[in-house]
Formats: structure tokens, C-alpha cells, sequence
């Protein structure tokens, strides 16, 4: 078939690296997500300036962690039992957290549950998290079908925590565009929107548009503008991160040769061109750039050729932004993690 590209397949080397990857990956998991921090995945942890864990965690954070606890069940890393205990203990502290119209808050304290200020609803984050619980439960039905009928009912919290999040609340009708996010307690939506195709709030968009939630129409008002990049025509994001570009497509595949495969694979191919440092994945993260209580600082760093606003490039590299690569180049996005490494 012409339209279908033969996937890539690791080697038994590269099996193993990747493997070591995600045992890792999951190990940190394993020893941040605990009783203490009510279950709850911290958003990072600070090694140098140590300031360890981060007693705060995001949507998208808790949404990760629970496809985590999937992806290692899967991988044998864990027993499907551990990955239901994990889910459930998670899910049990949601159906707690503060919640507006089933929509979680921006970012919570991990040790208190209490909203940390400013009150914050994230359009993006709130999608982030319904479309996770989507999967998980959708998971749990398929990989773990031999657990008890009470595991099993772990599927029906998780649908129910989705279903009460109203995204309609995100819509601004006047812009037929989603916002930005909410402003609490005020209640008032943001003047900015997200209007671009090409952008981290796509999963958002789509979702709400699958749920009925907001007209299809606003689907179309997504702007499809193009740009030319060394590696050939690709869709023109805000400030040209792989974040934008890749994190949509963790739960919303692409299908061979249309525009946005296209893109993503124009963009993987622009990162690789870019390397200034012999290694690829300018993406938004924190940075060596410090607050008065010596936090790495965050920023949205992107390419300029794929880039709507004026880019600087600073030549930060972003580790996540080469795993988000893997299902679109796995030789180069392998590659580039074991420079990472070295």
C-alpha cells in the first residue's frame, strides 16, 4: 500500500537501550509518587542547585503518571496488579483535589492538595488530563481483563472523572476558538485563544470537539499557515518547540503523508539540521537561569524557522523532546539520546 510507510524497528541493541530508558523513567516515578505526596507525580526534581522535589504537580503531570503506570504494566516492568493499585491510589486523590465544573486547577501543592495562586484552569492541561483518563481507562479494559470486578470498576471512576470535566467552559463563542484558560475567582476566560493547528492545545481542540462539547466549525478555524524550512514545507507553530509540535500526538496518532505527519517530520528533520551542539530537541523546559530561590526558570524555547513570534535560540536542549521523536524517527531520536547520554 503507497499510503502506509514501513515502521521503523529497533535492533536487539537498540531494544535494550530504549528499555534502559524506560526502566529508568519509571523508576523515578516509583520513588517520587508516594503516600506523602498523596500519589500525586511531582513536576520535577532539582539536582544542581539541589532543591530537590518540587511539591507541586500540574494536569498533564497526573495525566503522564497514569499513562506511565500503563506503559510500564505493558513493558513487564511492573505486575498488572501494582499498575491497578498505582491508577487507583492516583485516582482517589483526583476525585478529591478542588475542581471547577470537573475541570482540575493549574497546579496543585502534591502535600496539602490546596490550589497553589494564582487560581488557574489551563486549557490545555484540562485536555491533557480528560484525553489521559480516556486511554487509562480504555487500557485497563484491554490489558488487565483478568483482574477482580473491583479493579475493574477502576475504568468506571476514571470515565466518570472525564465526563464531569466541561470543556464547553474553555470555548469563547464570540472567537469561535478555545481560550487560553480561565481566570478564578473571577471566572473569565483569557484574551488570548489558541487559533493555530499546529500547536500543544490540538489534543484539547479535538477532543472537545469529538465530545460535542464545541461546534466542529471551530476545528476549521485553526490556522494552517506554512512556512519554508530547510527540510521542506511545514506548519507554522507559535514559538516552534517539539512540545507543540509532538505532545499531541502521544494520544493522537497521524496518518501517513497528510499535513501534519508531514510537518512533524519536517520539524524532526529541521531540529536535526539545527544541532548546534551536536545534539537536537529545542523545546520548551527549565533552563540554567534561577528565581531568588535558585529554581531553574522555565521558557518556551524554540526554532525560529518554525516559529510565528520572534524566536531567540539559546541552544537549550530538552531530553523529553527526543523520546516524543521516537515514533516518528526512531533511529535519529535514538541516536540523539545516546549523545544525550554520552
Amino acid at each position: 500500500d503507497a499510503a502506509v510507510r514501513p515502521p521503523e524497528l529497533p535492533d536487539s541493541a537498540m531494544a535494550a537501550s530504549l528499555m534502559d530508558t524506560a526502566r529508568a523513567t519509571w523508576q523515578f516515578f516509583a520513588e517520587t509518587v508516594t503516600e506523602a505526596e498523596h500519589f500525586l507525580p511531582p513536576d520535577n526534581l532539582q539536582l544542581q542547585p539541589d532543591r530537590g522535589l518540587a511539591h507541586r504537580t500540574s494536569p498533564t503531570n497526573i495525566g503522564m503518571y497514569l499513562l506511565s503506570c500503563l506503559a510500564a504494566c505493558e513493558l513487564g516492568l511492573i505486575s498488572p496488579s501494582e499498575a491497578a493499585r498505582r491508577i487507583s491510589q492516583t485516582v482517589g486523590t483526583i476525585e478529591q483535589l478542588p475542581r471547577w465544573h470537573g475541570l482540575p486547577y493549574n497546579w496543585y501543592d502534591t502535600t496539602t492538595l490546596q490550589v497553589l495562586p494564582p487560581a488557574f484552569i489551563s486549557t490545555v492541561d484540562s485536555g491533557n488530563l480528560c484525553a489521559c483518563l480516556l486511554c487509562v481507562s480504555q487500557g485497563l479494559r484491554s490489558m488487565l481483563p483478568s483482574l477482580a470486578p473491583e479493579d475493574r470498576g477502576l475504568s468506571v471512576r476514571l470515565d466518570a472523572l472525564a465526563d464531569e470535566m466541561e470543556l464547553s467552559r474553555l470555548f469563547d463563542p464570540a472567537a469561535q476558538l478555545m481560550a487560553v484558560g480561565v481566570h478564578l475567582p473571577e471566572e473569565t476566560l483569557t484574551p488570548a485563544h489558541y487559533d493555530l493547528y499546529a500547536s500543544e492545545a490540538l489534543l484539547t481542540c479535538f477532543l472537545a470537539v469529538m465530545r460535542r462539547d464545541v461546534p466542529r466549525r471551530m476545528f476549521a478555524r485553526l490556522s494552517r499557515m506554512t512556512g519554508r524550512t530547510p527540510s521542506g514545507k511545514a506548519l507554522l507553530s507559535w514559538s516552534g518547540t517539539m512540545f507543540e509540535y509532538l505532545m499531541p500526538a502521544l494520544l493522537l496518532p497521524t496518518a501517513p503523508f497528510t499535513m501534519m505527519d508531514d510537518t512533524l517530520r519536517a520539524v524532526i528533520r529541521t531540529q536535526a539540521r539545527h544541532a548546534p551542539k551536536g545534539v537536537f530537541g529545542v523545546s520548551e523546559s527549565g533552563y540554567w537561569g534561577f528565581d531568588e530561590q535558585m529554581n531553574y526558570q522555565y521558557h518556551a524555547f524554540g526554532l525560529a524557522p518554525l516559529a510565528l513570534r520572534d524566536q531567540r535560540e539559546d541552544g537549550v536542549i530538552a531530553p523529553y523532546a527526543s523520546a516524543l521523536c521516537l515514533p516518528f524517527s526512531l533511529h535519529a531520536a535514538q541516536g540523539n539520546l545516546n549523545r544525550l547520554r554520552a
